[in-house]
């Protein structure tokens, strides 16, 4: 099976490098628990708008933050391999692009996995959906309810989420861990 997967918070743990970041940088002494969006961090007052485009900056554009503080999400790596080792074809696409991609690519070189890394970013190059499109994936894996409801064209999406408030529309299968992804995907009959 082609098998697409985001990189933020379904590969690498974002999340915790934002809470990182929060804590180290802003001083930041009561972070939320659960998803950190701009949203819940602005919207919330826990920091101000330039705060939170620092802190993406950072996430995306520094070696340190990036790379080097940035942690896998839990069994990921072993998720990414073994779907290899079963014969899946593994790709990336993400919303990451220019030098952001170009450091995940870095960081999945360091954990010894070479996939095929797509940059999507709306109106800057192809969006997700016409990646999607374009490769013509089976299988799509990501955190994000609304970029999975766009990507109609892929015939099994799936939401990897850890916050229980997050609502799985109808058409996509919530998964809380990599082991029920992965569960998921050795039933398929594609």
């Amino acid at each position: 099976m082609k098998i697409g997967i985001d990189f933020g918070d379904v590969i690498a743990d974002q999340n915790k490098a934002m809470r990182d970041i929060l804590i180290s940088c802003f001083k930041v002494r009561s972070v939320p628990e659960g998803e950190l969006t701009r949203k819940v961090l602005v919207g919330g007052r826990i920091i101000t708008d330039q705060q939170y485009s620092v802190m993406k900056r950072l996430l995306y554009h520094s070696q340190v933050d990036g790379v080097e503080n940035l942690s896998p999400v839990l069994n990921s790596i072993e998720g990414l391999a073994a779907l290899r080792r079963d014969g899946h074809q593994v790709s990336i696409v993400s919303k990451r692009y220019g030098h952001a991609a170009e450091l995940a690519m870095f960081w999945l070189a360091q954990k010894r996995l070479s996939i095929p890394f797509y940059e999507s970013k709306h109106r800057l190059r192809e969006d997700k959906r016409e990646t999607c499109e374009r490769l013509s994936l089976d299988v799509f894996l990501d955190n994000d309810p609304a970029e999975l409801a766009d990507l109609v064209t892929v015939p099994h999406r799936f939401l990897l989420t850890r916050y229980p408030y997050i609502e799985v529309p109808g058409d996509i299968i919530g998964v809380n861990s990599w082991e029920r992804f992965y569960g998921h995907v050795r039933n398929l009959d594609c």
